[in-house]
């Protein structure tokens, strides 16, 4: 081919870019978003020598703003010393077809391969409750202000909190998908946004099965009975009480087995054990661990003294322990491991603010 050929093709080449706005460049990757229906691709590379020119790579399409899925414009084929290749193809859903390029060879390369459309959006549905980049653990309080606070694990500090409205509130819990409930004293079970605060009453009816005094709610990550986890509740039948796992999803509940202590808060670990918090008066208190199975107390440890007129428990790889006397709350950490009396009790901190809930969660 002449040098006088070579001139007049390149210069239509250039001239056809001028004129629809396209640049000599692609603008566009393999699912990106552009403001034009579509970008040019990259320029391919053209073979050496006397042999027929290799062909330019077509640039997977661009995803339009308006048409979700047409196709982009396909790569421009390489430039070199000898005659013209076939630029790639457009996509299938409408894409330009690219143009060709100068290769170094005699005969035209291979046509471009069709750029790629645009992939459907996801279906809809409940958001995922995320812990926070980097976290390890998620930990909450209730407190008698009325508001849900999440505490850092380590340090105590307030990470962020939400006023609650509805009246009577004594007792919180943790789900391990992320899901707070907040309980009332008489049994209205609600659900909290741990993101907004905003707070949502389910179609729990504590009236039918006697859950309107004291009404206590913790999480257990796994039963016997509910391998998926359950949330636990109470019936108290002084100077005892019944205990419960509630499905969270359809709110039916089945009795586990009774509990010789009042108003005990409870949570459950992974391996489907038990563990209950329940006051003496207000100057001691107990952890009863419970095999979930027999629902035998195997063992006990008494807390160290201070005053246990609020109180809860919660667990998220070990446990969190928090009594409240006098508008403060002392707040513990202790393993689950076996036995739970040869742990030791670690002692977190004290919060200016009384704890009346809490519930948290191993981040997944």
């Amino acid at each position: 081919m002449s040098r006088t050929l070579y001139v007049v093709l390149l210069a239509v080449m250039l001239t056809h870019c001028a004129r629809t706005g396209l640049p000599l460049y692609g603008e566009c990757e393999a699912g990106e978003d552009c403001d034009v229906a579509g970008g040019a691709g990259n320029f391919g590379a053209g073979a050496r020598g006397g042999r027929p020119g290799m062909m330019g790579s077509g640039a997977s399409a661009g995803t339009p703003p308006i048409f979700g899925g047409q196709g982009g414009v396909g790569a421009l084929g390489g430039v070199g010393q000898g005659g013209l290749s076939v630029g790639g193809a457009g996509s299938s859903a409408g894409g330009f077809a690219g143009l060709g390029g100068l290769t170094n060879g005699g005969s035209a390369g291979s046509s471009g391969s069709a750029g790629d459309g645009g992939s459907a959006g996801s279906s809809g549905g409940a958001p995922a409750l995320f812990c926070d980049d980097g976290a390890e653990l998620e930990l909450f309080v209730l407190s008698s202000d009325e508001a849900v606070v999440q505490l850092d694990p380590e340090t105590l500090a307030v990470v962020n909190q939400h006023p609650l409205q509805p009246p009577n509130q004594n007792t919180l819990a943790m789900a391990s998908d992320g899901r707070l409930f907040l309980g009332s004293w008489f049994g209205d079970l609600y659900t909290i946004d741990p993101v907004s605060g905003a707070v949502q009453q389910t179609s729990f009816d504590p009236t039918t099965g006697g859950f309107t005094d004291g009404f206590c709610v913790g999480w257990a990550d796994s039963l016997p009975q509910a391998a998926q986890g359950a949330l636990l509740i109470n019936r108290n039948l002084p100077p005892s009480q019944e205990i419960y796992s509630l499905d969270p999803d359809t709110l039916e509940y089945a009795l586990l087995g009774v509990l010789g202590a009042e108003r005990a808060e409870l949570v459950g670990d992974e391996q489907g054990q038990l563990f209950a918090l329940a006051t003496e008066g207000v100057s001691s208190a107990k952890i009863f661990q419970i095999d979930a199975s027999s629902f035998q107390v195997v063992d006990e440890v008494a807390l160290p003294g201070t005053t246990w007129s609020g109180y809860d428990i919660a667990y998220a790889g070990a446990l969190y322990v928090f009594g409240t006397g006098g508008g403060t709350t002392n707040a513990y950490r202790i393993s689950a491991a076996a036995p739970l009396h040869d742990q030791p009790q670690e002692a977190l901190g004290q919060l200016d603010f009384a704890v009346i809930g809490a519930g948290a969660r191993v981040c997944p």
